[in-house]
Parts: C-alpha cells; sequence; structure tokens
C-alpha cells in the first residue's frame, strides 16, 4: 500500500530518524516538532517513484544532526523544512538553482543560495531561512553554535547557566516543581515552568517566560534573570522567603 501522507503527532515521536524508503508514492512527510535525532538518512526516501512531483518533507524542530544528505538531489521540487534542529551543513550541490529552483516552492531559484532551505550558522530569521531575495538573513554573533536554521538568536548556554543561577541561589532542590531543571542532557525549555517561543519543549534556547509563581523560592534571585534575551513575562507571584532586587 502506497502512503501518500504521514503526519507525526508533536512532542510524541522519539529515536533515530527512518529512511522511509518503502514508501513509494509519499509527497508529504510532516514529523515537525517531535524529538528525532541522528542525521537524515543517506537513503531517506530513496524508494520515492515519484520524485517529479511536489514533496514536503517537514523535520522542523527535531534534534536532527550532521548534513543533510546529497541523495535529496534527485528531487525535483522539494520543500525541505529542517530549521530548528541540529543540522551542521547543506552541500551546495543542493542550492544550485539551476538544478534546483524549483525547491522551496520556487524561492531557492529566486534566492540562489542555500538560504533558502536554512539560514547559514552565525545568522537567524525569524522563519528560519530567507525569504526574500533583498532581505537576508540576520547576523548573529552572540550564537552558541554553528547550526544552520536558527529562527532566533538566542546564546542557549548564557539562558542554562542563568536558569541553572536561579535555581541553586533559591534552593531548587525544595522547589515544588522542578522537574528536568540541572540536568544537562534536557533542553532547558522542557524544565518544569519554563516556556519558550511557539511552546516548543524540544528546543534549547529562546525562553519566553518564566512561571515560578508559588513554587517555594527562598533566598535572592539573581539579577541575571533580567538577562534572559527573549523573556517576555516574569512571575515569581507568592514566594515568600524569595528575595528579588531591581
Amino acid at each position: 500500500l502506497a502512503l501518500f501522507t504521514q503526519h507525526g503527532i508533536d512532542g510524541q515521536i522519539t529515536g533515530k530518524l527512518p529512511n522511509f524508503s518503502k514508501l513509494t508514492q509519499i509527497t508529504v512527510l510532516d514529523l515537525e516538532y517531535n524529538q528525532l535525532s541522528g542525521p537524515i538518512p543517506d537513503d531517506f526516501l530513496a524508494g520515492s517513484t515519484v520524485k517529479d512531483e511536489r514533496t514536503r518533507i517537514a523535520l522542523n524542530h527535531n534534534f536532527l544532526s550532521g548534513t543533510v544528505p546529497s541523495s535529496l538531489g534527485s528531487f525535483e521540487n522539494l520543500a525541505l523544512e529542517v530549521i530548528g534542529n541540529q543540522i551542521e551543513a547543506i552541500p551546495d550541490s543542493l542550492c544550485n538553482p539551476s538544478d534546483h529552483g524549483q525547491w522551496m516552492d520556487g524561492m531557492l531559484g529566486q534566492i540562489g543560495s542555500c538560504a533558502a532551505i536554512a539560514c547559514p550558522a552565525y545568522t537567524f530569521s525569524q522563519d528560519g531561512r530567507q525569504l526574500n531575495p533583498t532581505v537576508p538573513c540576520t547576523p548573529c554573533l552572540d550564537a552558541s553554535d554553528a547550526f544552520v536554521g536558527h529562527d532566533t538568536c538566542a546564546n542557549a548556554n548564557k539562558e542554562r547557566q542563568i536558569l541553572k543561577e536561579i535555581y541553586t541561589a533559591t534552593n531548587g532542590d525544595f522547589w515544588i516543581n522542578n522537574m528536568n531543571w540541572m540536568n544537562d542532557r534536557m533542553p532547558i525549555c522542557s524544565w518544569d515552568r519554563v516556556f519558550c517561543g511557539l511552546g516548543n519543549e524540544a528546543k534549547d534556547h529562546g525562553i519566553v517566560k518564566l512561571d515560578l509563581e508559588a513554587n517555594q523560592l527562598d533566598g535572592q534571585i539573581p539579577s541575571s534573570v533580567y538577562e534572559l534575551p527573549q523573556l517576555e513575562e516574569l512571575n515569581l507571584k507568592k514566594n515568600y522567603n524569595a528575595i528579588l532586587s531591581f
């Protein structure tokens, strides 16, 4: 049975990304906002018999790493969505407008570079890629990694360090809600009462809300909390033993 569409459930799928090579007629594969890890397989969708049709591969906001496989160049009209991962590079061969001008709904042909798929390392845009031929991705010299496809300019290491300072200074071991805090193997957006853009717990940067209301904070809250670059909402109510200075 050929499968035309395959949609993942947000935040539920973990493990390595399969190659899906037996899906011969698939044209939409939507697995974004999950926790898939590892590289995109070299034989990813290798069994497709509809490579001349528009094909959408949505892998945004997972934990995929490595280099996008050059074997995807056999697709004529591909929408490859890979922003918000840990991908290090996209081969130049995939970004040649002469060969793949139809990719990204024609934007690769207009922009003429891999930025149409994902912003280069140390740059970002709200969409994680360049959508306008005259508006390139914005430099982000404060980036904490060299991955492509950033949709925010944030130093994840700095944000993590600030959260650790808050936890240590206010006896975090005795908080009511402290799941995942101080766990370096978990993205900070999955830490209890920490909220990031789009509510994506798989992200490791971009804190927009810190809700520690009635959480038994005890001690001086570090002033570094004001240095969270994208913080929009800070709720520290009903922590009667906490001290906050301005």
